[in-house]
């Protein structure tokens, strides 16, 4: 159990981390890397209401030995130019770690990777998170109900892929939303 308290909080400074150098790299003229906004995506339906998330889409991934052994992705539904107020966008990411190993093109599930045991390059963790707010967010973590199926990933360039399942509001374990029909096409960015 502690082990699983560490692990999020791990997962939440990272995705801070990550939220924070995509607004500071967020470009004036475009909010992904190639300009081309409409080519990438992750969409999916929550409860059945369609959303499309297509701003700063974004990939990024690292470890040792040119190996993936921590990748983050996400997208937001509003660009950051078109935000008032301190206001949040709604946004969804994925998050994977597999210390030691590689990720690669496959199905990752939340109970796949089993207990986490660093010292075995098979084990990973895996979370996806919706963001209604900077603090209103669902975790599939919380759910133990996810599975992330890549079916393309060009370390330097893009990832595709396709996800469902359940995720849990932060606050309120009865609150679950059922992700269906999700698809993902995001480009690479190394900052």
């Amino acid at each position: 159990m502690q082990k699983n308290k560490i692990l999020n909080i791990l997962i939440a400074i990272t995705l801070l981390l990550t939220t924070s150098v995509s607004l500071s790299s967020c470009s004036k003229d475009s909010d992904s890397p190639d300009g081309n906004n409409g080519n990438y995506y992750i969409k999916a339906k929550f409860d059945g209401k369609e959303i499309i998330f297509k701003h700063q889409t974004n990939f990024q991934g690292g470890g040792n030995d040119g190996r993936l052994e921590h990748i983050t992705l996400g997208a937001d539904g509003k660009n950051y130019k078109e935000l008032v107020n301190n206001e949040f966008p709604i946004g969804f990411s994925i998050e994977i770690w597999n210390v030691g190993g590689n990720i690669t093109p496959g199905t990752y599930t939340i109970l796949g990777g089993g207990e986490v045991d660093y010292e075995d390059p098979k084990s990973y963790t895996l979370d996806a998170i919706y963001m209604l707010t900077g603090t209103t967010r669902y975790y599939a973590n919380d759910t133990k109900d996810f599975t992330f199926v890549i079916s393309e990933l060009n370390k330097d360039k893009n990832i595709k892929g396709t996800f469902k399942g359940k995720i849990m509001l932060n606050d309120g374990p009865n609150k679950i939303i059922n992700v269906t029909d999700g698809e993902l096409f995001l480009p690479y960015s190394d900052n």
